[in-house]
């Protein structure tokens, strides 16, 4: 008789994302990419020498404060892209 490991998940750190991950992961590899290249160094530093440690938490939260931030830019610029299309706000009008 076979059996399969199973895999303990968790889902992604980004509120809005539904995809389960495996329980090391912090992030999707999606919104891990958002994450600036110092701060993963950081993170997979203190993962392996302090684990849980004030240091490693508060890494995760800049690691997931910085996907956030570049989250929120990209909604700010899209929002601001579709009021500049509606015709309100087109700097002349056909009247």
């Amino acid at each position: 008789m076979e059996q399969t490991a199973r895999v303990v998940t968790h889902r992604c750190a980004i509120e809005e994302c539904p995809i389960e991950i495996p329980f090391m992961q912090l992030m999707c590899a999606g919104h891990w990419r958002l994450v600036p290249k110092p701060i993963q160094r950081d993170l997979y530093t203190l993962a392996r020498k302090r684990r849980g440690s004030p240091a490693h938490r508060e890494t995760i939260q800049r690691a997931i404060s910085a996907a956030r931030k570049t989250l929120d830019s990209w909604a700010q610029h899209r929002a601001e892209a579709q009021q500049a299309d509606s015709p309100g706000w087109l700097p002349y009008r056909d009247d």
